[in-house]
């Protein structure tokens, strides 16, 4: 494709507020006044090879910004950057970082616009992350109960204390007058409601075995991790060891 078609179409849509530098063959930057909130202009390139395709590009430029403050670590984070990704149409090659959209050239304007979108949407990750990360571990942990713990009876939402309303347990399960209460966590606040709750049933001396189930158990603050250590009778320290351990651990207490 002639890069002065594409020049043209961009003149009409920007109004020559842009500028098209080669970076090389077939690779060029676009500047538009489309900035960051810190006043750097957006990273927006166009690929452009000979069979008439556009590619809008960032050549990886928006998750290095994002790593800066911010680690894709956990395949929770993957999967909702994925998702982020995708729901705008877009693509993503985690090896090299580079995020990209296909366009045509009488679709290049919106295509743009779009792809802006989803950079802000990458770059919002962290405050996305904690509840949607947060919602897909939950998840995880429903599925894998209702699957692989349904030979238990189980309740999910429990009052143990009939006055201590706010007091709810995520999961109880019962077998020969014995009940384990399962308590996911996926953050610190979350580990912090956890301690309180543990702490009183254990002092409103309620029968119960308590297994708590982390998302990430390294991300608790040191002191969070000495309090939930002392008092819950059994830690799964992420999901896949839980997912592993569980099922047998479960087996032994219960039986």
């Amino acid at each position: 494709m002639d890069i002065k078609v594409v020049e043209d179409c961009l003149r009409k849509s920007f109004a020559n507020q842009f500028s098209l530098v080669k970076k090389r063959d077939g690779l060029y930057q676009l500047m538009i006044p489309v900035f960051h909130p810190d006043g750097d202009m957006f990273d927006i390139f166009l690929q452009i090879n000979d069979v008439n395709a556009i590619s809008i590009i960032d050549c990886g430029l928006t998750l290095m910004r994002l790593s800066y403050v911010f680690d894709i670590d956990t395949d929770n984070k993957t999967q909702l950057l994925h998702r982020i990704v995708y729901q705008a149409r877009g693509n993503i090659d985690l090896e090299t970082g580079v995020i990209s959209m296909s366009s045509t050239l009488d679709q290049l304007f919106n295509n743009i616009m779009q792809f802006t979108q989803l950079i802000t949407s990458v770059l919002s990750f962290t405050l996305l992350q904690r509840k949607t990360v947060a919602s897909i571990f939950y998840e995880k942990v429903n599925k894998f109960v209702n699957q692989s713990l349904n030979k238990y009876l189980f309740q999910e939402g429990f009052i143990p204390l009939s006055d201590e309303t706010d007091l709810k347990i995520d999961y109880v399960f019962k077998n020969n007058n014995k009940s384990i209460f399962l308590f996911p966590v996926s953050s610190e606040s979350k580990a912090k409601d956890i301690i309180i709750n543990i702490y009183t049933l254990q002092v409103a001396n309620y029968p119960f075995m308590s297994v708590v189930v982390h998302d990430s158990y390294d991300k608790l603050s040191k002191s969070t991790q000495k309090k939930i250590m002392k008092l819950a009778d059994k830690q799964f320290y992420d999901f896949s060891d839980f997912e592993e351990v569980a099922p047998n651990y479960f087996k032994k207490v219960l039986a």
